[in-house]
């Protein structure tokens, strides 16, 4: 047992301790290259996007991009889109509707379609941007229309994720009472 163990310890070390410039000469390249340099200096991309980025909101169609973002700058920085089943806990945190008309800065790994982000903020741009050999991709959404955003992926979200079989007991989720209650804005 002691010697299982003894070679994983060993293994991560290796990969913590060799050098980045290892990854381009394995010929890592695109979203994987990404990939590692995000998993690797998370801590360093976080710094550097909030403190040039300080009027948007830093966000990640990634929970654990996301998640990551949050625990390393204190601020925090909510998974944007339908995501998947994982990482769930974001949608007890976080309140769209109190993001209307804010900016968002979306950290990608690869290059977007821009039509997943038109239709929720005013303005939307797209441009690359290299960090330590990689290029990541960042989408700049200029006045968050919360209604939209609601419309399209909030609804596909609860209906996904949140939505109790019909044959069962229940009432409605919690995700379902915090965007269509009477209170908020319809």
């Amino acid at each position: 047992m002691f010697g299982f163990s003894f070679v994983h310890l060993v293994l991560i070390a290796v990969v913590l301790l060799f050098p980045i410039q290892i990854l381009q000469a394995l010929h890592l390249k695109g979203p994987r290259y990404a990939d590692w340099i995000f998993a690797l200096k998370h801590r360093e991309i976080s710094r550097v996007l909030h403190q040039e980025n300080m009027q948007f909101v830093l966000s990640s169609n990634s929970y654990a991009k996301a998640d990551l973002m949050y625990i390393d700058s204190g601020k925090y920085s909510p998974s944007f889109g339908v995501g998947t089943a994982h990482g769930r806990e974001g949608d007890f945190l976080t309140n769209f509707a109190a993001m209307q008309g804010k900016s968002f800065l979306i950290l990608l790994n690869r290059r977007p379609d821009l039509s997943d982000y038109l239709p929720y903020f005013h303005v939307t741009r797209v441009q690359p941007w290299r960090f330590d050999g990689a290029v990541f991709y960042l989408v700049m959404g200029y006045h968050f229309n919360y209604l939209a955003y609601r419309h399209g992926v909030l609804k596909a979200i609860n209906q996904r994720y949140w939505t109790v079989p019909s044959f069962l007991p229940h009432t409605k989720s919690f995700f379902f009472k915090k965007y269509w209650s009477a209170a908020l804005p319809h």
